[in-house]
């Protein structure tokens, strides 16, 4: 298997004029999908349930915990964490992929480096199913701004 090397400007991807920009990835198995959540680097981030949903365009299985679930901010929260929960399933009936969710600590502009690594449950994701994402905490002392996500994993269709 070709190693697959993504260049992936986080800044550039954010600064987006919508919340649809979406880059894809894909060598032989291996795929990284990224998506950016906030329409702007500077639109502050809320606590809500479904504040993203988008299909998967493939079956994939994900890598285990940090490799295969990654969120971003472009503006770090003050005090306290970002916190994320990953659903599956239809837009009306959907269950968490996470045992333990995606946390950005305070000060940090990744989930890569959490204090707490998140575990992902199940890692089957089909072709078709819809992705939701829910944010359970944006931090405090100023809310983190701009967000995106990574799967990464082997694609399996």
């Amino acid at each position: 298997m070709a190693d697959l090397t993504v260049s992936s400007d986080v800044d550039d991807m954010l600064a987006a004029a919508n919340n649809l920009a979406i880059r894809a990835a894909i060598n032989a198995d291996v795929a990284e999908l990224t998506y950016t959540i906030s329409a702007t680097p500077t639109t502050a981030i809320a606590i809500a349930d479904s504040v993203y949903c988008f299909y998967m365009p493939f079956a994939m299985t994900l890598n285990a915990g940090k490799l295969g679930l990654t969120i971003n901010v472009f503006g770090a929260p003050v005090t306290g964490p970002v916190t994320c929960d990953i659903l599956q399933g239809t837009v009306a009936s959907h269950t968490t992929i996470l045992s333990t969710a995606l946390t950005i600590d305070a000060a940090e502009f990744s989930s890569d480096d959490a204090g707490t690594p998140c575990v992902i449950s199940d890692t089957t994701l089909d072709a078709g199913v819809a992705i939701i994402v829910d944010l359970d905490a944006v931090g405090s002392g100023g809310a983190a701004t701009g967000l995106g996500l990574i799967l990464r994993g082997i694609r399996t269709d």
